[in-house]
């Protein structure tokens, strides 16, 4: 079965070129922008963070980071970003926060910033630019304990009197006598001596077995895809009874990916259409195989969106989805 829509026409505007500012860089939306800084009054060598929240909606994900020009004194390190997105019906909307961490390494009274974001708001069709205040901080010197040595003549009375205190060497006849313990030729001379062969051999051991644990889990999940695939596709049946179309064709799509990330020892996130096609083609299996999964894929995906419900369009991806898995095993004995 084939199923066409109809056609889509998008009209994408390219961006004026006029009253471009000079710091934009390509930030499309409707944003707010807030710069805070958690101390303003430091000694040298601590730390402080410039906290900088972007919300609003819009391509959230391509702003890039703000610039934040620190004073030379200023050892600065890369920031911590974070980002609480989300897409909805109303388009892509949420927040973006830049932790800048910098470390003042001589006193003064220094000014950082102010920030700026530039961007283009579709609605008014015209440039914006925010900008926040700048940071005054002032650093102050920290406790350094400083010592100095000195150096005098020592007379020949101390002279005299150091001899007697410590071991300073003696003159004349006197007996000799073994006192102590040596190291050297010990059992515990060999033992710290043959200690780093013995750490490199336990070593290799441990890394031959974490490599075998490695092997047995891929094999592991090669032997369960069938069942858990399986398992996947009976819960989707529970869907196809109870008629709840986007959790039916979830559940499908996730036993088809899970199948293959199992079977191939393929983490989810690396799984695409063009990656699949590869494996597949690499294990010999037939383009028609292929070309199921592919066309079972994309059929769930246009009928989660696409309005109405259709039963007989749900019993037909169950059945394909099922034939799929029972081929390719057979494909991959054969």
């Amino acid at each position: 079965i084939e199923m066409e829509s109809n056609p889509l026409v998008l009209n994408v505007k390219p961006l004026p070129i006029d009253k471009k500012p000079a710091g934009f860089s390509g930030a499309v939306g409707r944003f707010n922008f807030q710069a805070t800084i958690d101390n303003n009054e430091l000694t040298v060598n601590d730390a402080v963070t410039v906290r900088v929240v972007i919300s609003g909606s819009g391509n959230l994900e391509l702003i890039n980071t703000p610039d934040i020009n620190w004073p030379p004194d200023f050892e600065a390190y890369e920031p911590k970003i974070s980002k609480n997105i989300r897409a909805t019906k109303a388009g892509v909307s949420g927040t973006r926060t830049f932790e800048f961490l910098a470390i003042p390494r001589s006193a003064g009274d220094f000014v950082v910033g102010p920030i700026e974001l530039s961007y283009f708001d579709p609605a008014s069709g015209q440039y914006k630019s925010l900008s926040t205040e700048a940071f005054h901080i002032q650093v102050e010197k920290g406790d350094q304990q400083t010592s100095s040595v000195s150096y005098s003549g020592v007379a020949q009375e101390d002279i005299m009197y150091l001899g007697q205190d410590i071991r300073y060497i003696k003159t004349g006849n006197f007996p000799l006598s073994a006192r102590g313990y040596y190291l050297f030729a010990s059992p515990l001379y060999f033992m710290l001596l043959a200690a780093p062969a013995v750490i490199l051999a336990l070593l290799s051991l441990l890394l031959i077995s974490n490599r075998k644990k490695r092997s047995n889990v891929a094999l592991v999940r090669n032997r369960k895809a069938t069942r858990v695939a399986r398992k996947n596709l009976k819960k989707a049946n529970e869907f196809l009874k109870a008629q709840e179309r986007e959790a039916f064709y979830t559940e499908v799509s996730r036993a088809l990916w899970g199948y293959l990330s199992d079977k191939f020892n393929i983490p989810l996130s690396d799984l695409s259409m063009d990656t699949v096609r590869e494996r597949l083609s690499a294990k010999e299996v037939s383009e028609e195989s292929i070309n199921t999964f592919i066309e079972v894929l994309n059929k769930c995906e246009f009928a989660r969106f696409a309005p109405g419900k259709s039963t007989d369009l749900m019993n037909e991806i169950y059945k394909e989805a099922i034939m799929f898995i029972s081929r390719i095993e057979g494909e991959l004995k054969s």
